[in-house]
């Protein structure tokens, strides 16, 4: 049996010693924004992730992610794109939540509301018949896996704990 077990959240950020003032993203679109890094739209999630949320964002005219496209910097993955705003002061990039939380080189200016995007979901599943381990423990595994010791490791990460249905 398949399910949920964490999320996480995409963020906005900036290089903390440089980090321009923002109050929403719609203001990438503004030309003092020269770079926006991001993973590559066209194969990596959180690039992904970050393009369907900037087409949702309208402007008087189009899209954030239409004034932006042009600038933007593609990574070929979500660290690449952390390590390039830790190390450019003119740049903003988007990147998982957790991946922020590992660096005290950039400061998060946005976090995207969870409605606003594609749930960012990491599930976890029972596999029946699995003969290298017996049903007690892939249970107890699943039960450690959501309890509150778990989730406190989980949560000093930057992921949240999706709590099962029914409990």
């Amino acid at each position: 049996s398949r399910q949920d077990l964490l999320s996480n959240q995409l963020v906005l950020i900036g290089n903390a010693s440089a980090t321009p003032e923002l109050s929403h993203p719609r203001q990438l679109a503004e030309p003092r924004f020269k770079q926006l890094v991001l993973g590559d739209p066209a194969a990596v999630p959180a690039g992904i992730y970050a393009k369907r949320y900037l087409e949702g964002l309208k402007l008087e005219s189009g899209s954030v992610w239409q004034a932006v496209q042009g600038r933007v910097v593609p990574m070929p993955d979500v660290r690449a794109a952390l390590v390039q705003v830790e190390q450019r002061s003119d740049a903003v990039g988007f990147v998982y939540k957790t991946d922020a939380a590992l660096s005290k080189k950039v400061r998060v200016l946005f976090e995207v509301p969870e409605n606003a995007s594609a749930p960012i979901r990491y599930p976890m599943a029972k596999i029946a018949g699995s003969p290298a381990f017996g049903q007690a423990v892939v249970d107890q595994l699943h039960a450690h896996l959501r309890g509150n010791e778990a989730k406190a490791v989980f949560e000093r990460y930057g992921f949240r704990l999706i709590e099962q249905k029914g409990s």
